[in-house]
């Protein structure tokens, strides 16, 4: 549907970063492996960016993980603030 909710994923993400943030705060805390746990620390760098949540590593569960994600984090939020799509529909 135009206005559910994978077709607004970006405009959603966008519009209440402090929600996703948190989010990706406890799927960093109940990662069952490294990677999961570095792609969430990924996002949640983004999702603080998009916050201007400025003390987001300190407020982290994982201090070094996050900073190992920090420059992907900010790849991403680039991404995600410049791109004008509302969702990247997978065929």
């Amino acid at each position: 549907m135009p206005d559910g909710l994978s077709m607004n994923l970006f405009n959603q993400y966008k519009e209440s970063p402090k929600s996703f943030a948190h989010y990706r705060k406890a799927k960093m805390q109940f990662a069952l492996n490294y990677k999961e746990r570095f792609k969430n620390a990924i996002h949640y760098v983004s999702s603080s960016l998009m916050a201007k949540n400025f003390k987001f590593l300190i407020e982290s569960p994982f201090i070094l993980t996050t900073l190992l994600a920090f420059p992907f984090g900010v790849i991403l939020y680039f991404y995600l603030m410049n791109t004008k799509k509302k969702a990247i529909l997978k065929t």
